[in-house]
Order: structure tokens, then sequence, then C-alpha cells
């Protein structure tokens, strides 16, 4: 096929994905408005005690609640068609890459430039830091098969105290089996544990050295929530949100999710905060080169404040993912309250 006419569809169809997110966007603030509504009308019908008023909430209360159950469906539909728009233009890329003679070389170094809606170009100044000095390795091996496979990890998220880093392997990485790793600040493995939970990603979080009544030793994750945790890791679904994060206000890893470079510039970034006593900054929207989005904003949860950071793919605009961030601080709020 002709380079003009491919690059004629790739263009038809970025513009109709374009198009449909702007439409999934549109649904998010109509469905979030709808249900700001429903609560409010449920709260009030809490506290009305006459019969007759409060079959007239109850009546309005069932339309409301059609409405939105209709719009979801409509949010579904777009969704959908969404994902089919996006798969075609993958298709179309790689006939592209196939018929093409032209072999493009793209720069393989960790994202180290982006663009910012705070601060403009350039936010993450380019790391002269060199590979043995951004990331460890660490021999790690399965508890279930055997296989054993050196790993990569940035050094960063490595504790310089008394607690544990524990890493998530999830299935199909290094093996069939899905299996947890307990290792110390000297990237000593101090335990491997088998689970019977799916991660999507590879996770990383801080964890503990505790001892029971009978004098075992176990690992367990710091008093966090693992409501919350749970919370990001059934968010992350590999189509528009491919990672998810949650740090301390000084920038150390509570949990993430996010893949290993970029999580590495993100940490950078916070130290670049820091540096230039830029901790006041309540939220940040970033773009990478491969035009992926990281959105980041400070929450509060459990009376501590935390920085909640989420990943979102190329085809996710910053408008679509202010409102999935919003939906998912929602349901934040909500744990929030329980625990």
């Amino acid at each position: 096929m002709p380079e003009n006419n491919i690059k004629d569809i790739v263009d038809k169809l970025k513009d109709k994905i374009q198009m449909q997110n702007k439409e999934i966007s549109d649904y998010l603030d109509k469905i979030e408005s709808l249900e700001d509504t429903i609560m409010e009308f449920e709260d009030l019908l809490l506290k009305k005690k006459d019969q007759a008023d409060a079959s007239v909430l109850k009546i309005r209360l069932k339309y409301l609640e059609s409405e939105n159950r209709e719009l979801k469906n409509k949010l579904s539909l777009s969704k959908l068609e969404n994902v089919k728009l996006k798969q075609e233009l993958e298709k179309v890329k790689k006939e592209q890459l196939i018929d093409s003679s032209l072999i493009q070389v793209v720069d393989d170094k960790p994202y180290t430039h982006v663009k910012s809606s705070l601060t403009g170009e350039s936010n993450i100044v380019e790391d002269e830091i060199s590979q043995n000095e951004q990331f460890k390795d660490i021999q790690i091996k399965c508890p279930e098969c055997g296989t054993s496979k050196k790993m990569k990890i940035p050094a960063k998220i490595i504790n310089q105290g008394n607690l544990i880093t524990t890493i998530s392997i999830p299935r199909g990485m290094f093996c069939e089996h899905k299996f947890q790793v307990f290792f110390d600040k000297y990237l000593t493995v101090k335990r491997y544990q088998v689970v019977d939970f799916d991660f999507p990603h590879l996770e990383y979080y801080e964890s503990k050295i505790v001892q029971n009544k009978e004098n075992l030793t176990k690992f367990i994750p710091l008093n966090f929530s693992q409501g919350l945790i749970n919370l990001l890791r059934n968010n992350v679904d590999d189509r528009e949100i491919l990672g998810a994060a949650i740090f301390t206000q000084k920038g150390n890893i509570i949990y993430a999710s996010i893949p290993s470079d970029i999580l590495f510039n993100i940490i950078r970034e916070f130290e670049v905060r820091k540096e230039k006593q830029l901790q006041d900054i309540a939220k940040m929207f970033l773009e990478l080169k491969n035009h992926q989005k990281i959105c980041s904003e400070n929450i509060k949860f459990q009376n501590k404040e935390y920085i909640l950071v989420f990943i979102f793919s190329e085809t996710v605009n910053f408008g679509m993912g202010s409102m999935i961030f919003r939906n998912i601080k929602k349901k934040i709020k909500m744990i929030n309250s329980k625990s």
C-alpha cells in the first residue's frame, strides 16, 4: 500500500480515537455528576420522616439510577468501540512496519525528557548516572519450579533502613508461577512466598519482619491499607491504566506497579522537587516521549499525606486521565471512611 494512503488511514483512525476519547470523557463527567446527585438523594431519603415526601424521593431516585445505568451502558459501548479502533490502528502500524524498507532507530534510554503542564518542557533532567548505579542485579529463583534468573531493579527502591523490600512476580514473567521475593538492603534474599492471588504487573512495596508467638519469622506489609493497595492493583488494565503507585511525601515507595525505568525517573522527579523546595506542588501532569501520561496528586489517607501516581497509555488524554483519577480518588475516600 502506498505510504501516503497508509498515513491517511492512520490519521483518520487517530481522529476517530480522539473523538471517542472525548465521548468517553463526556460520559464519565455526566456519570460522576449523576452519582453525586444520587448520593445527595440517598442522604435526603434517610432524613425524611414524611412517607409522602419519601415516596416522591424514591421515584426520583429510581429514575436517576435508571439514567445512570443507561449512561454506563453507553460508556461501555464507547470504550469497546475505542478498543476496536486502537486494535485497527495497531494492525495498520504493524502492516506499515512490515511493508516499509526503512528501519527507524529509536533511543532505548530510560525516559528522561517529558512535557509538563506545570513547568514546561524537559521537566525531568536527563540523568547521567550509569546503568549500574541506576539499577541493581538480584538473583531470583522460583520457589516452585526452581527457574533462576537475574533481575534488574531500580537502586532507589532498596530500603536503606531495617525494612524489607518485597517484589511480587507475576505469572509468565519468569515462569508459569506467581510468587513474592523478600530481600534486604544488601540484596540478600530473605525468603520466597507462593501466593494464591494474581497481580497484573511486577509490584514493589515495603514490608517488615515480625516474630509470631511460635517465634517464627514472618514478612508482612507495613501498616497500610490492603484495601487501597488492592484498589490500585485492580485498576491496572494494560489498556488505559498501565501502572499505579503511592509514595510518602518524601518520595519513599509504599506500593508501586509502574515499569522500573519510568519508576526510576518518577523517584528522581520527587528528589528534584525536594532539592528545589517544590514540595508545595499538589498536582502534576507529565507526558513521556512515547505519549504515555503520568498524573500525580497529593491525597490524604488515614490522617497522613501521600502522593498518588498513575501512568496512562498514550491513547488517554489528560482530560480523560483526570476523570479516571477523580473516580479512583472517590473510591479511596470511601475506603478511608471505613478504615
